[in-house]
């Protein structure tokens, strides 16, 4: 028999017994409680919010722009630290669901379920999931994944790594070399190009370093060091080579180079005999006496606390100088990462026949970790893809979990119950419900048939 066969008494009966029957249940559960009136208010109020859906709609505000949009989640985390989504966004000043900055937003919440955790109050705090590529590579590689893959690469690189570093090797070597000379023929054009760039930076490391911190430390404290090592042993090549000078053989050459005779340069041929005769020896023989000082004032200035200390704030005002970085980055780009001479080195060197066979090999060998790594970081057929893939996938490419707001207890007592404040967050947080893929992959092939 058919609906429209029912008779229309039926029907009504029908109907009166299907409201009869929770009501009359509901006046016995209140009844039975404290067979009182409050009771039984209570009772529908509940029967009230059930039925029409356990929200309430509520109006907030922040007091900077923040991005909504339609549907952004509110949650709720208990006692036990389980997270529930206690309300949604309903209109946040945009289009339905496009996010837009808004300083006003109308929210759908379980605001008895809210109160009764929160009977002092409660605010909203803003989240916001980064879309960068570094959130991306965090995200899929969190520090246990990390671990997983390095523990894989030392299994494969442990059963390969000396085979394919003995053929490789060689052609590494090869490849390096010829780079090196292609850097090296571009280097003289790259630095004549960067001349000017080179000169100014020069003249004012000039003044600012050598002239107002190397010159004032060289006479203060490296010249005091170098006269106190290395005057005595000059002392005494000085008294021995005064000892072997003849004034009168200098004197009398002397008179006779100015004298109008026609022969000259008596003088410096006695200077370079003495030179050859006299000096050398006498220096050849102190080498190790001025090689000891050496060391001495050596050792001596790199352990002067001055001299440390200007060393160290001259290093630090190269490395975090921006002109210097700005230069040191165009000549290693202009000299290796666009020149062309390097990258056909490259080319030619990873194109013989060698370095073909040897990365034949490396791909078969690593071919096993590759795919665990991949199965590691994006998932499987057989458990589907990984909670972190899920997540990106979700942010990425749905568009989904990039905003939500957290209800917790108010931070600034006082004011009106009905000011729904939303506030931005201030620590950092990942989107807090778990999507593990594993359970409805689109990836897990169906059970064989029997």
């Amino acid at each position: 028999m058919s609906a429209s066969t029912v008779p229309p008494v039926i029907r009504v009966v029908l109907g009166c017994l299907l409201w009869i029957v929770p009501v009359a249940w509901g006046l016995y559960a209140a009844a039975s409680q404290s067979a009182g009136a409050t009771s039984v208010v209570q009772l529908f109020r509940q029967m009230g919010r059930w039925a029409g859906g356990a929200t309430t709609q509520v109006q907030a505000s922040c007091e900077v722009p923040m991005m909504l949009a339609a549907n952004d989640p509110v949650f709720f985390t208990d006692a036990s630290g389980r997270t529930l989504q206690v309300g949604k966004v309903r209109t946040a000043g945009g289009l339905l669901f496009d996010p837009a900055p808004a300083r006003q937003a109308v929210l759908l919440l379980d605001e008895a379920t809210i109160q009764q955790a929160f009977p002092a109050g409660f605010e909203l705090h803003y989240y916001s999931t980064p879309t960068s590529l570094d959130w991306v590579a965090t995200t899929l590689l969190p520090e246990e994944r990390r671990a997983e893959i390095t523990t894989i690469l030392a299994r494969e690189w442990q059963k390969h790594g000396p085979e394919l570093t003995a053929r490789m090797q060689p052609i590494l070597q090869d490849a390096v070399g010829q780079m090196a000379l292609a850097v090296e023929s571009q280097l003289p054009m790259v630095l004549e190009q960067h001349r000017l760039q080179i000169s100014k930076i020069a003249d004012r490391y000039q003044e600012e370093v050598v002239k107002q911190k190397v010159v004032p430390l060289v006479r203060s404290q490296i010249l005091p060091i170098i006269e106190r090592e290395i005057r005595p042993v000059a002392l005494d090549v000085g008294r021995e080579l005064w000892d072997r000078v003849s004034l009168w053989s200098f004197t009398w050459r002397y008179l006779y180079d100015v004298s109008p005779l026609p022969e000259r340069n008596a003088v410096k041929r006695e200077f370079e005999r003495f030179l050859a005769e006299e000096i050398r020896p006498a220096m050849e023989t102190r080498v190790d006496d001025f090689v000891a000082a050496t060391e001495r004032i050596v050792r001596a200035v790199s352990q002067n606390r001055e001299v440390r200390e200007v060393i160290r704030e001259s290093l630090h005002s190269s490395a975090t100088d921006s002109q210097i970085r700005e230069l040191t980055w165009s000549v290693f780009r202009d000299a290796f990462l666009t020149n062309p001479a390097v990258h056909q080195a490259l080319q030619s060197s990873l194109s013989s026949a060698d370095a073909q066979q040897a990365m034949r090999l490396a791909g078969i060998a690593f071919e096993p970790a590759v795919r665990d790594i991949g199965d590691a970081i994006f998932g499987n057929r057989d458990d589907g893809i990984s909670a972190e893939f899920a997540r990106v996938m979700r942010l990425q490419i749905l568009l989904k979990d990039r905003r939500w707001l957290q209800v917790v207890p108010r931070t600034e007592p006082g004011g009106k119950s009905s000011d729904l404040v939303i506030r931005p967050g201030t620590d950092s947080r990942q989107f807090p419900l778990e999507f593990e893929g594993r359970q409805i992959s689109p990836l897990t092939l169906p059970e064989p048939v029997q």
